[in-house]
C-alpha cells in the first residue's frame, strides 16, 4: 500500500484522525458571546470571494491557531509568527477522539474516551483560564467522531455504536442532552460544521444512495439534505465558511482545498497541496491566510488570499487546528 493510500486508510478507519476545525470569532456566522463554532469550521469575514480573512479586522484583537497532537495529548496555541504556547495538557486517562471546537466565549470543547474504553466518552472543557472539566457524558456504549458547536452554544457530536449505527447528538451549554437523530447505518463521516442560520454540515453523510464523496446538510428541524457531491475519491473531511457563506472543504483524496458554492451548485479548487499531503483541517485568520493540517507529511501548511501555498510548521501528528480571536 503506497504512502497516500495508507493514509487515507487511516483517516477513514480511525476516527481521531479525521482533522476537524474550529473558528471561533464568528460562530456560525455569529461573534463574541452570541456564537460558537463548528469543529469543522465556522465563518470568518474575507475580503473577497477567495479570501477567508476579514478586511476590517478588530485592532485589538489578533488571530490564535491552535494545534491538537495526539500523540502527546495537548493542544498548542501558535500566533501569527510560528511562536508556540501550551493551551491545554489533557490528562492521562483521556485519549482523545474526533474534533475540537470552541465556542463564542472562548471555550474549547473536545470529546475523549476515558481509560482507554473505545465504546465510552466524555466531552471535555477547556475554559479560557486553561481549567479542564467534564462538560458531559453523553451514550457510554458509542464512541465520538466529530464535534461542533453553534451559534447558540449547543454541542453537536457524532457518534457510533459497535455494530456502526451512526446518530447526532445535541448537548444544549448548560450540558443537557437531547434525544439523538439516527443517522444512515453506512454513513463514511469526515468532519462537521454549523452554519449561520444552524443547519449542521456532515462530511461524507450518505443521503439518497450518494457515496461518501458527498456532505450532507441537517436543519434545525431535523431534516437531511444532500448539500453536495464532491468529485469522487475526495474523501472529504475538515471544513469551514467563509462570511458568504461558501464553505472550505479538505479533500485528502486528491490533496486539494476545494470550495462549495454557498447553495452547493459549484465546487472548485481552491487550493492544491503537495501531491502526498492528506489535509485533514483547516482555518483562516484574520488577514484572509488559510492554514491547513496535514496528517500524512505532519505539517501545517499556509494557502494566502491568492492561492500560495507554502510550509508554514512542522507538526507531530497534527489531528487538528482550531482559531480563534482573543485580545492583545
Amino acid at each position: 500500500m503506497n504512502k497516500r493510500l495508507t493514509s487515507l486508510f487511516r483517516m477513514a478507519t480511525k476516527a481521531s484522525l479525521v482533522g476537524l476545525l474550529a473558528l471561533t470569532a464568528a460562530s456560525c456566522g455569529k461573534s463574541g458571546a452570541d456564537g460558537g463554532t463548528g469543529s469543522s469550521g465556522s465563518s470568518s469575514a474575507p475580503a473577497s470571494s477567495n479570501s477567508g480573512g476579514t478586511a476590517n479586522a478588530d485592532p485589538s484583537q489578533s488571530t490564535m491557531l491552535y494545534v491538537c497532537l495526539f500523540n502527546q495529548q495537548i493542544v498548542n496555541q501558535i500566533d501569527s509568527s510560528g511562536t508556540i504556547k501550551q493551551f491545554a495538557n489533557i490528562p492521562g486517562n483521556y485519549t482523545l477522539l474526533g474534533g475540537m471546537a470552541f465556542d463564542g466565549l472562548g471555550n474549547l470543547y473536545l470529546p475523549a474516551s476515558p481509560n482507554g474504553a473505545k465504546y465510552e466518552y466524555q466531552i471535555l472543557k477547556v475554559d479560557q483560564n486553561n481549567t479542564i472539566s467534564v462538560f458531559s457524558t453523553p451514550n457510554t456504549n458509542r464512541a465520538a467522531h466529530a464535534v461542533a458547536v453553534d451559534g447558540n452554544g449547543n454541542v453537536y457530536v457524532i457518534e457510533d455504536n459497535m455494530l456502526g449505527a451512526c446518530q447526532m447528538v445535541k448537548v444544549d451549554k448548560n450540558g443537557m442532552i437531547s434525544d439523538p437523530l439516527q443517522l444512515p447505518p453506512l454513513s463514511q463521516l469526515g468532519g462537521m460544521v454549523c452554519d449561520k442560520n444552524g443547519n449542521v454540515y456532515i462530511a461524507g453523510l450518505s443521503l439518497n444512495g450518494n457515496t461518501a464523496d458527498s456532505i450532507g446538510r441537517i436543519g434545525p428541524d431535523g431534516s437531511e439534505t444532500l448539500f453536495t457531491r464532491m468529485v469522487g475519491g475526495s474523501f472529504p473531511t475538515g471544513m469551514t465558511f467563509d462570511k458568504d457563506g461558501n464553505l472550505y472543504v479538505c479533500c485528502p483524496g486528491y490533496s486539494r482545498i476545494c470550495k462549495v458554492s454557498s447553495d452547493g451548485s459549484e465546487v472548485d479548487t481552491y487550493a492544491s497541496l503537495p501531491l502526498n499531503a492528506s489535509p485533514s483541517s483547516l482555518a483562516f485568520d484574520d488577514n484572509g491566510n488559510l492554514y491547513v493540517t496535514d496528517i500524512n507529511e505532519s505539517e501545517v501548511w499556509k494557502v494566502t488570499p491568492s492561492g500560495d501555498v507554502s510550509k508554514f510548521m512542522d507538526v507531530d501528528h497534527p489531528g487538528m487546528i482550531a482559531a480563534r480571536e482573543v485580545k492583545k
